[in-house]
């Protein structure tokens, strides 16, 4: 399906260059996940069904292993760092627009997106993974029509996608998981979005605190209680993890252009920043030839 049958971040984010347009886009028999290069973060949702075989991966730096018939729901600009794969995974990723998931969450019908910022996979039978998968079906065909074929196309794929989630929070009812989300959770989750919206603009945690109304002691505090990492490394990790993806992923763009996209006045300013962090500069990490971290567990 893949070059070299292995989604690397870059074939990642081929695959799924229509998602604008179609709304979403159905990934099958998927036997990677991007590991060339460690980190990877998404602008899109992700909700991935495991068939077989297992992944070991930090979801926010957090340790996350993913058996068969497990669910996971990835949202857009959280963190992934796939760690171990196996030679039998075998998943089916269904890539979701931000604009699609964005509506979702404001829908009146119970979802548990909120939930899925701290705890992404959830565990079912093989018999509802696979009523998952019928539904995953009905989503594929509708994506791939166009206005002409089917005028109603998108409140059709709305619909059933509320029906795929409304499925999963029925199956999830009794899960020990879904506890209520604690202050600290929420708090990530908020300070998640706000970084994702604004990191071009503001880089500093003191900026961050004072959008929450919080003093910035306070805040960091609490989000290393969460994740075990400070607000300010957290910001300095997300940023170098995504200047990683656009140097994989966007080779037509240059060293000063990819540091304008990350909102540094100066590539020189950019280049400090990246060296601090991966003692490379950007030119010399893009150049180097590092393998795909899978490894057989």
């Amino acid at each position: 399906m893949f070059e070299n049958d292995s989604l690397s971040v870059r074939n990642f984010e081929l695959a799924v260059r229509d998602v604008p347009q179609r709304e979403l886009v159905v990934l099958r028999n998927v036997t990677r996940m991007p590991v060339e290069r460690g980190d990877f973060i998404s602008k899109n949702a992700v909700v991935i069904i495991n068939t077989s075989g297992t992944v070991q991966l930090l979801y926010d730096m957090q340790a996350v292993r993913f058996d068969p018939w497990n669910v996971a729901v990835v949202l857009p600009n959280h963190m992934v760092a796939p760690i171990e794969v196996s030679e039998d995974f075998n998943a089916t990723l269904i890539v979701i627009s931000p604009a699609l998931h964005e509506e979702m969450c404001y829908r009146t019908l119970t979802h548990d997106h909120i939930r899925y910022h701290i705890n992404p996979q959830y565990s079912l039978s093989k018999e509802q993974a696979l009523n998952l998968l019928k539904v995953v079906d009905v989503m594929e065909m509708i994506s791939t029509k166009s206005v002409q074929q089917l005028p109603h196309r998108h409140e059709l794929l709305a619909y059933i996608f509320d029906t795929f989630f409304e499925m999963m929070s029925m199956y999830l009812r009794n899960d020990e998981k879904r506890i209520n989300m604690t202050k600290n959770e929420l708090l990530f989750s908020t300070f998640c979005d706000l970084l994702a919206k604004n990191y071009r603009e503001h880089k500093t945690m003191t900026w961050y605190a004072e959008q929450l109304h919080l003093t910035p002691k306070y805040f960091s505090a609490q989000i290393q209680r969460t994740i075990g990492k400070t607000a300010s490394d957290w910001i300095q990790d997300w940023l170098l993890t995504r200047a990683k993806q656009l140097l994989e992923t966007r080779r037509d763009m240059n060293i000063q252009e990819i540091s304008q996209a990350l909102g540094f006045e100066e590539q020189a300013s950019f280049t400090r920043f990246f060296r601090r962090g991966t003692g490379l500069s950007p030119r010399q990490w893009r150049e180097q030839d590092i393998p795909a971290r899978v490894v057989r567990v």
